[in-house]
């Protein structure tokens, strides 16, 4: 699991042409008046970038296989090569490469140590890895750390990083100075962000349900998609609604250009975003303004992306104006069982899901085989076969284990249908299931005790 860090949470203050375009769009938004529309530009600053060693793009690409956009991304990640840069610095005991990709707002790391002596071979695996590990210049918010596994921790070890841009680091462009507490003081790296992938944005201007499950509102200011990431500027109450039901916030869709549409789930959207909350004078006490920032697990063209679905309404990303559009009820977050069954032999199971309700809410093709006991699904053209009994699907006739982590789930048989884990659509299906659930807090003997009921699987498409 991904630890969370906070780096340097410091608040962002507006410039005071934005703050005053911000509560004039509020006054407009109060007396019915259409928002102005309005643009925003970034001061840009050229930066010198100094480093040991300095390649960039497909140069490295052949030499240095594991690389930033296999750790973060699945999928087709070419259009992000040229973007890439890795960099090394060395002391006499350690060899530490980066491999860095800015993308919009987004600044993402994978760190290699490598040992150079015998003696740094056997300390390497015993150096604790976090946020202290390292140093760096202020622009980065908040970061999400995580170790790789390696097969040989004496041999190298490697480290990944995803983290956000400050407004600031945005602004001025100035390159992050990166470092290894563990090396000598002058083996520092100049992260380079002046160069980013395209991105595509627009002003929304309006108030959006952003979560249809518990009628969620927030006022939207502007939006930023670019090729790993969706951000938005929002107007929302301190106080917001928690709970199982957060995994559709926001609820969005991309229609691209050739007439496709990605949902939240095939784009692999979090279910919580990073917030930076912006410091604006002005604004009514119980309210703030955040900046929300998630990514997308798989690459994108932003410039291929004609429109964003958002609350029944499409935004063209040229500017145009905004249109009512239906959204196919088969794309929209719905609720399926979670039930608790005995396998043959009484083993039981916990929050198991049909396959057969799922198929029929999802409009996937579903059979039943009473011979075999077999259940298939086809959904967006994945074919998936779970057997009762067994702890490992066919995806596409591929052998799958049914597995979440470390921790193996078997299929069950359900009358004519098979009940399982929902692990394994996520897999086959890029379907995200998240449990609903209601926690209550009490207070026993003067200290909290949190009680939480488990309710049914919440699917997005």
């Amino acid at each position: 699991m991904k630890q969370e860090f906070n780096w340097a949470m410091d608040q962002v203050k507006l410039p005071p042409e934005a703050e005053e375009r911000i509560l004039r769009a509020l006054e407009e938004q109060k007396a019915g008046k259409a928002p102005r529309r309005s643009r925003r530009t970034w001061k840009t600053a050229v930066a010198a970038v100094a480093a040991a060693v300095l390649m960039t793009g497909t140069a490295f690409a052949a030499a240095y296989q594991a690389g930033v956009l296999d750790i973060f991304f699945r999928g087709d990640t070419s259009s992000l090569e040229s973007y890439r840069t890795i960099q090394s610095t060395e002391d006499e005991n350690y060899r530490l490469t980066v491999d860095s990709l800015r993308d919009g707002d987004g600044l993402y790391l994978y760190l290699t140590v490598e040992p150079k002596t015998e003696q740094a071979a056997q300390v390497l695996p015993d150096i604790e890895w976090g946020p202290g590990t390292f140093s760096f210049t202020p622009g980065m918010t908040k970061g999400w750390w995580e170790s790789e596994e390696t097969t040989d921790p004496e041999v190298s070890r490697s480290f990944s990083i995803e983290t956000n841009l400050t407004m600031k680091a945005l602004e001025t462009l100035e390159p992050i100075t990166f470092s290894a507490n563990f090396m000598a003081e002058d083996c520092t790296l100049q992260l380079p962000i002046q160069q980013s992938a395209p991105t595509a944005s627009r002003s929304i201007n309006q108030e959006i349900e952003v979560n249809p499950l518990i009628g969620e509102m927030e006022y939207w200011t502007d939006v930023t998609i670019s090729s790993t990431r969706f951000s938005y500027t929002s107007i929302q109450n301190y106080t917001k609604t928690s709970g199982g039901r957060d995994v559709a916030d926001p609820l969005i869709f991309l229609k691209m250009k050739d007439g496709s549409i990605l949902t939240r789930s095939q784009l692999g959207l979090g279910p919580i975003g990073e917030e930076q909350i912006l410091d604006v004078d002005g604004l009514p006490e119980e309210k703030r303004m955040d900046r929300i920032i998630d990514h997308f697990k798989i690459v994108i063209d932003p410039t291929q992306v004609e429109s964003l679905i958002v609350d029944g309404t499409e935004f063209p990303m040229d500017g145009s104006d905004p249109k009512e559009v239906q959204i196919d009820e088969a794309l929209l977050p719905f609720y399926a069982e979670a039930m608790d069954y005995q396998d043959t032999q009484g083993n039981p199971g916990y929050y198991l899901s049909s396959m057969e309700e799922l198929c029929e809410k999802l409009g996937a093709d579903y059979s039943w085989d009473p011979e075999t006991k077999t259940a298939t699904g086809v959904y967006r053209g994945v074919t998936l076969r779970l057997t009762a009994g067994s702890e490992t699907a066919e995806i596409d006739g591929t052998p799958t284990p049914i597995q979440e982590y470390t921790r193996s789930y078997q299929a069950i048989q359900n009358g004519n249908t098979i009940a399982v884990y929902p692990c394994i659509f996520e897999t086959a299906w890029q379907v995200d299931l998240s449990q609903d659930y209601v926690r209550t807090i009490d207070h026993v003997d003067g200290q909290p005790v949190a009680e939480t009921e488990w309710l049914d699987w919440i699917v997005i498409p």
